[in-house]
């Protein structure tokens, strides 16, 4: 179901490794109420997959959708999160938030690390969908470009902040820290100064991170309407527990918030669950 949300069709394609056979299986879905049924597999889909394994497609539904290669794809998502006003974007940025690989990333905040998933795009490369939050890496992205993105829509001394921090990156550290509970997982990378440099200390709390599209997922699909979370922890949640660092919440246990039928909004929150996350909060 969460597939048919960005595509009208889906593509399996298996190989079970204690088969006799060397056959593939293949079968294609039209619509979450629509048909199924079995079909031949490509040649292709038998080098990709090898000895066994499972390669499913998506074909997406909206025309608006591109797979677009785009140019400092993560300072490009990083910036385009930060427009003061959605009057000054440019063709470029509603391209950006029409492509697929910026809607998988503001979807997932947890990706199973026995799971690969990537966008090929369409120049023939892939891109790998990271999950957590990282540190957008000011080091790949020069001082003329990061004075251009925010010439416009940024005030000067958040301009001269990361021009000040790309200078001295060198001197910095990142750590993901991690704690979890019986049905939660928490984590928030942090990043510390590895120098006595109160300069740097001071603006290290603002080190910009490739935020995604919420604070909470569930099984690692975000969840954008949260506020059952909020209403119960707010004091919490408001605290500056990480410098104003992203960290998440993902509920991956038996005992989960319960959601609505889109799965874009928690619809019930356990007493339970809160006094849990309450605890798990105050750990981290």
């Amino acid at each position: 179901l969460s597939c048919f949300m960005i595509g009208n069709e889906i593509e399996v394609v298996t190989k079970n490794l204690y088969e006799k056979k060397d056959n593939l299986i293949s079968f294609k879905i039209d619509g979450p109420h629509e048909n199924f049924y079995y079909k031949k597999s490509e040649e292709m889909d038998n080098e990709k997959i090898g000895n066994s394994g499972t390669l499913i497609k998506v074909y997406l539904s909206d025309q608006e959708i591109n797979n677009d290669y785009i140019e400092d794809f993560d300072m490009q998502l990083f910036f385009s999160d930060r427009r003061k006003s959605i009057s000054t974007e440019k063709s470029s940025d509603i391209s950006l938030r029409a492509n697929i690989y910026f809607i998988l990333f503001h979807s997932i905040n947890i990706i199973p690390s026995e799971m690969d998933v990537s966008v090929r795009l369409n120049d023939g490369t892939s891109k790998t969908v990271v999950d957590n939050f990282k540190p957008l890496n000011l080091e790949d992205i020069s001082q003329e470009k990061i004075m251009d993105k925010t010439n416009q829509n940024f005030n000067h001394e958040y301009r001269d902040n990361l021009i000040y921090l790309k200078e001295n990156w060198a001197d910095c550290n990142v750590e993901l820290v991690e704690v979890r509970s019986e049905n939660i997982y928490l984590a928030s990378n942090i990043v510390f100064s590895k120098s006595d440099d109160k300069k740097l200390i001071k603006k290290i709390s603002s080190y910009p991170f490739l935020k995604r599209g919420g604070l909470v997922s569930i099984n690692g699909v975000i969840v954008e309407d949260y506020r059952k979370v909020k209403d119960k922890l707010d004091r919490i949640l408001q605290r500056d527990i990480n410098n104003d660092q992203p960290f998440i919440i993902n509920f991956d246990g038996a005992n989960k918030p319960k959601l609505s039928v889109d799965r874009l909004s928690i619809t019930d929150f356990s007493d339970e669950l809160s006094l849990e996350l309450k605890e798990l909060i105050e750990q981290l």
